[in-house]
């Protein structure tokens, strides 16, 4: 539980301004009230987490006194703005800023500072994924004077939690709070987990010969019955995470052999992935 000790003051879009004070927080629930500046017309409301079941983020309407749920279900990247504490032309306090949350049901993030941002490679910051919201955050740019600059030596790897495609971001160009218009570049780099660990639903699992030649035969030791007669995904990708197979394969407790498709395949890198159930083994296959 937390209490809340602050008290914001809130300029509505009709040109007017209310006060507000968070509470606190207990068993899930925020509670607040809000008014106006010399204490009339005052409202209390409440927002409780329960009724956001997998969401990251609840709305509340000053205006109408309504609870709403706007997030969409699926999404990855917010561009919004919201108080930071800062130091700004001496004055350290709550500043807004436009900055950007990340949705960590569906992807994480990492940082990488001071890299030529065409050329870092994002296996180096394997290790720095995160699930804070805030990764990103605010400062990919940088105050000068009265405008801001990009931080060019700044780049950031988003990593999907679905398929471990990693995705580069970099910032290009932003033209302030007042327009909020923001330039950035995505560029698809690779799935991040080359060889995954070995689920403990497994024994052992691998891929022989590798490298291959024509043929490769995934080989995995399942320990325990799965249900759903042990139906599973085998899939295979390029080292840019594009899928290039895909076939639903009969998984059963002991040794399993499955053959590759990899007649087709150029000599390079690929992927080789098995999914069952939540749980799923990625490994590395190298094509001669």
């Amino acid at each position: 539980s937390a209490t809340g000790t602050r008290v914001f003051i809130i300029g509505m879009r009709d040109g007017s301004f209310r006060k507000i004070e968070f509470s606190g927080y207990s068993n899930g629930v925020f509670t607040g009230r809000h008014a106006n500046l010399d204490g009339t017309d005052e409202v209390n409301f409440s927002v409780d987490k329960a009724n956001f079941s997998g969401k990251r983020l609840a709305y509340y309407n000053m205006t109408t006194n309504e609870v709403l749920d706007l997030e969409p279900a699926e999404w990855d990247l917010k561009f919004t703005r919201y108080f930071q504490l800062a130091t700004q032309f001496g004055q350290t306090r709550e500043y807004p800023f436009t900055g950007i949350l990340h949705n960590d049901n569906s992807v994480d993030v990492a940082e990488a500072r001071n890299v030529d941002v065409s050329t870092v490679d994002f296996n180096d910051y394997s290790d720095d994924f995160s699930d804070r919201i805030k990764i990103i955050g605010t400062d990919w740019k940088a105050l000068n004077g009265f405008s801001f600059v990009i931080v060019e030596d700044l780049a950031y790897f988003i990593r999907s939690k679905e398929d471990d495609i990693v995705y580069k971001l970099i910032f290009d160009e932003f033209t302030g709070s007042s327009f909020g218009e923001t330039a950035f570049t995505t560029e698809n780099v690779g799935i991040l987990s080359a060889t995954s660990e070995v689920p403990s639903s497994l024994t052992s699992a691998s891929i022989f010969p590798n490298p291959a030649y024509e043929q490769a035969t995934l080989v995995v030791d399942l320990a325990t019955s799965l249900p759903n007669n042990g139906e599973a995904q085998l899939t295979i990708y390029d080292n840019t995470g594009r899928q290039l197979t895909e076939e639903m394969v009969e998984l059963r407790s002991g040794i399993n052999q499955f053959d590759l498709p990899v007649g087709d395949l150029s000599s390079g890198h690929y992927l080789v992935r098995l999914n069952w159930g939540t749980e799923q083994f990625t490994q590395s296959l190298f094509i001669r």
